[in-house]
Parts: C-alpha cells; structure tokens; sequence
C-alpha cells in the first residue's frame, strides 16, 4: 500500500507456517475461494477477491445504498447509489467484513493499517455513526480485526522494530507508530505483535517536530516535542536494547558558542586553514592528430561525400534514385546509406552507389535488416553496414526485436471493450507515425519459417527455438504483487510464458522459469511465491476480449467457472 505508510526502515520477516493454500475461484462474475483441488472453500458471493500477501485476501461487494441520510441537523441526502465495500480474509477466516476501507497493508503479517477516502455520505447509516461523519482516514487493527484506536488517525507512519518474538525467533516482537491525530497532534507508540495490543504510549497527543533520520546502527532515534503548555524538549527513543525507551535530553548548546568547543575539549576557535593550489600552466601538453571520419551530406538536392574539412566530391546517383537517412529528416550520415530506384533498394558507401539488388532494407544499429529474392523466393536476413552477412538470407520473415502484446479501445456506444493487439517493439516511446526505414539496435531478433517462429542472437545462437506461433513481449504492467515482466508464447491455440536472463558465462540470453503453451487463455500476470510458497506462481488468464476469467496453476488447472453457481 503506497499512500498509507511511509515506511523508514526496512524491516524483513520470515514466512508463516505451512497452511492449506486458498486460491480465488471465479464462477461467473462472482468469487470465493477454493483449495488447490478446486474444492470450494468459501462460496462464490464476492464481486472482488484480490491476494494481498501470505495468506491474506482483500474482498469487495456491492452495496445499494437506497434510503436518506441525515448529513446535519435538518440537512438531508436522499440517497440511491452503489458502493463497494470491503473485507480482509486470513487463511479461510474473516477478519474484516464489509468496511470502507479502499486501501489495505498488511504490517509484517501482525497487524493491518487501512486508508479510507470514501464520500462519508457513502457510508452505512451504522458507519457513518460509527466513524463520525470522517473523510479520509486510517486504521490500525490488530489480526483479529480489532481497531487498536476506533477514533482512528488521520496519518500512520511505521517507524522501525525492536525486540525479538517469544513465538518466533526470527520475528521483532515490537513495532513503533508515528500517527497523526485529527486534532493536529501527534503521537508515538508501541505495538506488541506477540500480545496484539497497544502496550506503551511513548508520546501521547502532542507536537513532533523534526525527526531525526533513525540511527540504524545504534538503534536509536531523536524529536523535537512541544507539549500542550507548549514547552519544547528532545525526545530521544533507543530501542538498542530491544524494548523502546523514551528519553528527555538536555538542553542544546547555541551554535556558536565558547561551550560549543569546550564540548571539543579545548576553549579556543579553530584557526582558518589555507590550501596551496598547485600550478598545471608549466606541464607540456601533447597535441592528439585528429583523424577525419568520412561522411555523406546532402546540399539541397545534391549528394556530397565529405573526406576532409575542405574536401568533398560530388555523388552520381542512379536516375530516379531517392535517398533514405537513418534519420527520417536527416541530412548528414556516417557510414552508408540507403537509397531507392524504382522498387529496389541499394547502398551508397564511400561515395559510390552499389547496384540495387535489395527488395528492401532497413538500418538498426550497425545492421540492416534486408529482403532479397533469390530463385524466385524472396527471403531475408542481416548484412552489416559493409553489406558483410550476418544472419544468412533464408527466413520467411524476420522482425527486428520482441513484438509487443498489448490492448487497445476499441469501445463505442453499442460495443464497448479492449481487445489484444501486436504492436512494435519500439511502440512505448514512439507517438507519431514510425519511420519504415530504421529501427533502434537490438541484438535479438524474431525470425519466421514455414508459419513458425523463434528468437535468435546477431551470432546466430538460438535464444528461443522455432516452433511457435507467437512470441511477444507482454505489454502489460500490474502493480505488485502481481508480475507481468515476462515474455507470452503461443502454439496451437494454447498459451504458455516465459523470461530471458543474461548468462554471463556463456555470454548469452536464455529461457527461464519457462511454462510451455498449456492455458486455454492468455497470461497477463502472475502472482509470485504464491500464499507463501516459494516459486509458486498462480497466474491470471484473461480471454481475447481482455477480460478476466479467473486464475491457473502452471500445470493448466484452471480455477474459474462460466457459472454463478459452485461447482
């Protein structure tokens, strides 16, 4: 939960015990929870059922709101609307039960802040007694659902841990919370993640002015405090011995001061020290011969190649011929360039036009991309910017680079909805029209035989073998817990993921943590080291219209239902 806590310390915690794993199921628009079998657990009856983390699921119904709130004294608001509301579920229990809570974090597995911004007019009738007509607020709830402050905060910062916890060893038992109260005070307490409760107020319901950065080596940590008498003091909090303990430090010294060195031990200010800035200006420098790199130029509609600072030579181009720089609006190039006579393509280097005997080219990097028609069958491959080959021309197709799988809007007033569509590799940072003739370098690319495709290096090493019908980068992104960095195949009909690592030793790329095509659906994320388990990952399939159909482990059982009723 990103806008809950500001989290100043890094704290870690060990996994929970082994418990039966819990998955979402998915009959219909409705979920539940079913165990790994896809035995129902908790029926179907859910409009939202999202893993949080461990064992613990955040759920949302729709509520009709149809009756009049009294918002003051002879001030209503009739009210006819839907709201959703939510819940926490721990290991099959219900901890939290229709709140409007839009923001959940569970705190180390032992605790649970929740943010609330919802309209108070949205509320239940019982919550809008219940928490005092308030906007935009937080809670702290023990995990048994029990609010450690019902007038709640108006902000909750989680400051560090101390101790250690009697029920295991390599837990903190303790957890210090900076709050914000809606009065404009603030204070600091301890919660004791053993006992579930509140056990100390260090600072109750004053002014914290500024924190110091905690010292994580000493374990300890300072504030300014100004009391309702408004007296200020600095507070300092050691918890190095496991416990947090509040004290009250001295008065500071003014900057300035004979004390302040007196403190140093020694009662006279430290004299000015000057430097002496040795003198370059005498060491001889040696002069670098520049070396000329050789380019072409266009000068209005003429064709240069520049070989000196005052030398040049016209270039004869073929008649008809059109220029095409690695730039679209280019006028200046280093190294070949690309030109076209009727339907042919040819290069220009060093000042002459080789014979277009290219059906097409396209510049990437130091390469290009080129189609040739030999014996009657146009293939292609890559030659570099000497026309040396590179990948030999003999693929159907090649593309350069991963394609991307995203979705577009394809929505209208009869038939609204987003569909998958391929995009180019590049089409994160393009927002005008592509230019055909060049692309950005890439040392991957997608070659296509016989309705097949596979990924390959430029030293031809095979990256992703040939035998899919589609490889694409997934253009999705998910915020966490949820994963989508990863690469969708496709073959006959079925889909299947994977992701590409650096092997430094063979100096290469390679598959990992690779699921061949066995879901019905397309992948579009999965949920890592699932409900504790590690390496297991749940993913979630949505169907082409790009709607969500439920989750799948990665042997294909599939855990949803087209029915509202439980199977």
């Amino acid at each position: 939960m990103k806008t809950v806590l500001v989290v100043l310390c890094i704290i870690t915690s060990s996994a929970a015990p082994s418990q039966q794993l819990l998955i979402p199921y998915k009959a219909g628009d409705l979920y539940g929870l079913c165990n790994e079998d896809g035995k129902i657990i908790i029926a179907p009856s859910f409009n939202k059922m999202e893993w949080l983390s461990g064992q613990w699921f955040e759920t949302g119904k729709r509520f009709a709101l149809k009756d009049t709130l009294e918002m003051a004294p002879g001030r209503f608001h009739i009210r006819n609307e839907t709201v959703v509301l939510t819940g926490l579920i721990h290991q099959g229990k219900t901890i939290l039960q229709d709140e409007p809570y839009n923001d959940y974090e569970i705190i180390l597995g032992r605790c649970i802040a929740a943010k609330s911004d919802m309209r108070n007019r949205s509320y239940t009738k019982e919550q809008f007694n219940r928490f005092k007509n308030k906007e935009r607020f937080y809670s702290l709830f023990n995990i048994n659902g029990t609010n450690l402050y019902p007038d709640n905060f108006k902000r909750i910062q989680k400051m560090d841990t101390a101790g250690t916890s009697t029920l295991s060893k390599n837990r903190a038992r303790y957890i210090l919370f900076w709050v914000h109260h809606f009065e404009n005070t603030q204070s600091l307490f301890v919660f004791d993640m053993d006992k579930q409760v509140i056990s100390d107020w260090l600072l109750k319901q004053v002014d914290i002015t500024n924190p110091g950065r905690p010292n994580l080596t000493q374990k300890v940590m300072s504030f300014d405090v100004r009391d309702k008498d408004y007296s200020t003091s600095t507070k300092l909090v050691d918890y190095s011995s496991g416990k947090f303990i509040l004290y009250t430090l001295p008065k500071k010294v003014k900057a300035g001061t004979d004390k302040q060195y007196e403190s140093m031990g020694t009662d006279k200010q430290p004299e000015e020290v000057t430097m002496a800035v040795p003198d370059y200006s005498d060491i001889p420098t040696k002069e670098i011969p520049a070396v000329f790199v050789t380019y072409h130029q266009l000068v209005n509609d003429s064709l240069f190649y520049i070989t000196g600072s005052r030398s040049r030579s016209f270039v004869s181009l073929p008649a008809g011929s059109k220029l095409f720089f690695r730039e679209e609006r280019g006028y200046m190039q280093y190294g070949p360039l690309l030109y076209r006579q009727q339907q042919r393509f040819g290069l220009i280097e060093n000042g002459k036009a080789g014979a277009a005997i290219y059906d097409s080219l396209i510049y990437f990097g130091n390469h290009l991309l080129v189609w040739q028609t030999i014996n009657g069958k146009t293939q292609c491959g890559v030659i570099d910017t000497g026309g040396k080959t590179v990948i030999p021309i003999l693929y159907d197709s090649i593309y350069i680079g991963i394609r991307l799988l995203d979705t577009e809007n394809y929505s209208s007033s009869i038939n609204p909805g987003y569909r998958f569509v391929l995009k180019e590799a590049d089409a994160r940072y393009q927002y005008g029209k592509t230019y055909p003739y060049s692309r950005p370098p890439t040392d991957m690319l997608t070659v296509y035989q016989n309705g097949k495709c596979g990924i390959i290096g430029l030293t031809q090493e095979i990256i992703i073998p040939m035998g899919y019908d589609m490889i694409a980068e997934n253009a999705l992104s998910y915020m966490r817990p949820k994963e989508s960095d990863f690469i969708i195949l496709k073959s006959n009909g079925r889909y299947g993921i994977t992701r590409l690592k650096y092997n430094r030793t063979l100096k290469r790329s390679e598959m990992v943590q690779t699921i061949e095509p066995v879901f019905s659906m397309v992948p579009c994320f999965y949920l890592p080291d699932y409900y504790n388990r590690k390496g297991y990952r749940l993913i979630g399939l949505f169907a082409e219209a790009f709607k969500f159909k439920g989750y799948v482990n990665e042997k294909g059982k599939e855990y949803f239902s087209e029915k509202t009723d439980t199977p």
